[in-house]
């Protein structure tokens, strides 16, 4: 979660890259353990196992994303895949030199560069013996912890001193890496948030008082319905069901106007749809009651008036 991915040449039978320069895809050497430490899921096929990573078996895994990009249609275990990364002399251009390793298992898809993009290719290699001179080099070791995970940074770094005192490490959190990819987001969210309450509460004064507004200029109206026998119940259904017919007009052009507006959001979201149904109902079911109240309070307080009085009002 650096921002980072390594990537490698690759050749498919049967899948000719565009251009004279093979396909490439994003790859990573692990062990045997790496899945069920990060709480990947092997969704179709099997793991690779400790033996065939410790004899450096043309063996790996491939993302979901990956089979459907290259055999949508087809079971990909067992197909041969050319790995460029694997030969001995890994800037080597000949495609033919490339190992063919074997697909025994598909993952679900991750994020490991950045958070907003989903891996459109991946490739799990077995993690091959360290070399005697080197052993450990490039080489993160994951832990994975239902404890205090600072506590465990603490006794990994203890552990790997007393292995070898003379090595550098730097060790982190992946939450601390999440959580510095979100800050664009959240900055964004925090802002649009606010901009969306004082845009909320502009439109619900505007909405309270242009309908405040129309009820009272009827007054008169109330007066000669009140004075031709009509009671007040009667009067308040009625302006509540008008105030209520422009408020369903008004909500629905908003609503449809909102969703359009909304598909500019998805270039800033990760994994939530811009149709937000909690989001529309609530906005829009409280304009709805304000626009009522709107209707409701003036209608009730010149049914109160006297009639007289209420025929006399300017």
């Amino acid at each position: 979660m650096d921002g980072a991915l390594s990537t490698t040449p690759i050749t498919i039978a049967g899948h000719e890259a565009p251009g004279q320069r093979p396909w490439q895809a994003n790859y990573n050497f692990v062990s045997a353990d790496f899945f069920q430490t990060l709480g990947l899921r092997i969704t179709h096929g099997r793991n690779f196992t400790a033996q065939e990573e410790q004899a450096n078996a043309p063996v790996l895994l491939i993302s979901e994303s990956t089979a459907r990009r290259f055999w949508p249609n087809e079971d990909p275990l067992g197909k041969h895949i050319g790995i460029g990364v694997a030969t001995l002399s890994s800037h080597t251009d000949n495609t033919a030199k490339f190992p063919q390793y074997e697909i025994i298992g598909l993952t679900n898809d991750t994020r490991q560069g950045h958070i907003w993009r989903r891996d459109e290719t991946f490739l799990y290699l077995p993690l091959p013996p360290a070399p005697a001179d080197a052993p450990g080099k490039g080489v993160y070791l994951i832990v994975s912890t239902t404890g205090d995970a600072r506590a465990m940074m603490k006794a990994a770094r203890q552990e790997a001193t007393a292995l070898d005192a003379q090595q550098m490490m730097w060790l982190r959190l992946v939450d601390d890496s999440l959580a510095f990819q979100m800050i664009p987001f959240q900055s964004v969210a925090l802002l649009a948030g606010i901009l969306g309450a004082l845009a909320l509460l502009l439109a619900a004064i505007g909405l309270y008082g242009v309908m405040s507004f129309v009820v009272s200029q009827r007054t008169r109206e109330i007066g000669i319905r009140m004075a031709l026998g009509a009671n007040a119940r009667d009067v308040i259904r009625l302006f509540l069901w008008q105030g209520g017919k422009l408020t369903a007009i008004g909500v629905a052009i908003g609503l449809a106007g909102g969703a359009a507006i909304s598909g500019l959001l998805a270039v800033v979201l990760t994994d939530v749809s811009q149709f937000d149904p909690l989001t529309f109902v609530v906005v829009a079911t409280s304009l709805t009651l304000i626009a009522l109240s709107a209707c409701y309070v003036p209608a009730r307080r010149a049914t109160k008036v006297d009639p007289m009085m209420a025929l006399r009002h300017d």
